[in-house]
């Protein structure tokens, strides 16, 4: 009878050992959880305040400065790569700033983008509010689609990064060619193929702050050095 009591106790305590674990347990996964979604809430924030701000300007000089962008329409060949290589100069500062002087950086971000939202209504006063919306919900749906891969995915995309990147600079190529022979079909090629290396490039960066999470770098400077790489991301793949 004692050997039974005894046996029902000690599995009672096993029981409510297990029970305490499995508590513990869920506890830290709720808490890191609640972190790591603290974690990309900062990002998105940083990255949607500047999309915000691009589509703020986007519709000013639209409806309001029309003649304004309808004469940088027609500016020569060198003055319109002038104003395309002014926001590489600026992507180029934010990132070395960020690692300086984060407050810094953030302001020049929004700039930056204020800039790109300038340079996105020359673009979109060619088309209509119904097929802007369309490729907004479009490429929208499509970077939601694949931030959620880039997050759940637990194995290490820096190999697809490298490959994106890589390919960037043949898309670049064939930009600068398309410039001179002013094919159709070779724009459309250009379009297809960037859609699909930026909509790699979006898992591997959402995956690239899952990483940084668990590497314990989580300061300021991350913060806006994804919001930039998440809102380029975006933006290629929209325009």
């Amino acid at each position: 009878m004692r050997v039974s009591i005894l046996y029902i106790a000690e599995n009672f305590k096993s029981i409510s050992h297990l029970q305490m674990e499995y508590t513990n347990k869920n506890f830290y996964v709720r808490i890191n959880m609640l972190k790591i979604n603290n974690f990309y809430g900062k990002i998105y924030l940083t990255m949607s305040c500047a999309i915000g701000i691009s589509g703020l300007f986007s519709w000013f000089f639209i409806n309001q400065n029309k003649y304004l962008l309808l004469k940088i329409q027609n500016l020569s060949l060198i003055a319109t790569i002038a104003l395309w290589i002014l926001p590489i100069i600026l992507v180029g500062a934010i990132s070395k700033i960020a690692f300086k002087n984060p407050k810094l950086a953030l302001p020049i971000f929004f700039i930056y983008s204020g800039y790109m939202g300038f340079l996105m209504g020359t673009t979109l006063m060619l088309y209509t509010a119904t097929d802007i919306t369309i490729a907004f919900i479009s490429t929208f749906l499509m970077f939601v689609i694949m931030g959620l891969i880039g997050f759940v995915t637990e194995k290490d995309l820096s190999g697809l990064g490298k490959a994106c990147i890589a390919s960037l600079f043949g898309i670049i190529i064939a930009i600068l060619l398309n410039f001179i022979f002013h094919s159709s079909m070779l724009s459309l090629i250009i379009s297809i193929i960037s859609v699909v290396i930026f909509a790699c490039l979006i898992a591997y960066d959402n995956n690239r702050i899952r990483n940084y999470y668990e590497h314990g770098e989580t300061s300021q400077t991350i913060v806006i050095l994804m919001a930039l790489n998440l809102y380029l991301d975006l933006l290629n793949m929209f325009s």
